[in-house]
């Protein structure tokens, strides 16, 4: 189904692009059609992304923008009036519901769509989970043995890992963010209010 240039479609896999190079794009200075890609995963993936792609599909210039899923969704958000990407690739998916109930996705159903679990999709194809991940704890095997390694993430409050701990910004972080509000929905649950978890 074709859809207006630069209107912005959410997915959440790069075999996706498929679908948005072949619905309504801006063409680009040399002649090839250009799709604008902002994700958070990295410049390394995007450049394999946009090198995969682009060998499939000569036709097509792949630009990606590297940022942080929450700055992602804000620029999304801002852009809105005038959209300036055609694909959203990767982020949590409350950030995507957010970006749903806002009304910043046009829906847009890939061939591998069934594929997906209900509970990883939106019900009105505005976005697909590629995959599940839990934010998880991992280490320097030189610096910490196994046997000493945190096992859950309250022990990273030890005073043990002062100034030894690095996290994503939250500000910028889809994923952190999602933690810190496990965090605090945590501590609201068993305390009835969310300072512990601040604590």
């Amino acid at each position: 189904m074709p859809l207006p240039p630069r209107h912005l479609r959410t997915l959440l896999c790069a075999a996706a692009l498929a679908g948005a190079a072949l619905a309504g794009l801006v063409g680009c200075s040399d002649g090839r059609t250009q799709v604008v890609l902002y994700s958070p995963h990295g410049r390394d993936l995007l450049a394999l992304v946009e090198e995969a792609y682009e060998a499939e599909h000569p036709e097509v210039d792949v630009r990606w923008l590297d940022m942080g899923s929450q700055e992602v969704f804000d620029r999304v958000r801002s852009e809105a009036a005038n959209p300036q990407a055609d694909v959203w690739f990767g982020g949590p998916d409350t950030i995507f519901a957010r970006g749903a109930a806002e009304g910043l996705l046009a829906p847009y159903r890939p061939a591998w769509a069934d594929a997906v679990p209900e509970a990883s999709r939106d019900p009105e194809a505005l976005y697909f989970g590629v995959y599940r991940s839990m934010p998880v704890l991992v280490w320097n095997t030189e610096a910490v043995p196994p046997e000493e390694a945190p096992r859950e993430w309250d022990e990273l409050l030890l005073p043990r890992w002062d100034d030894e701990v690095l996290i994503r910004d939250p500000l910028a972080s889809g994923t952190m963010r999602t933690l810190f509000g496990m965090i605090l929905a945590r501590s609201v649950a068993e305390t009835g209010s969310p300072d512990a978890g601040f604590e």
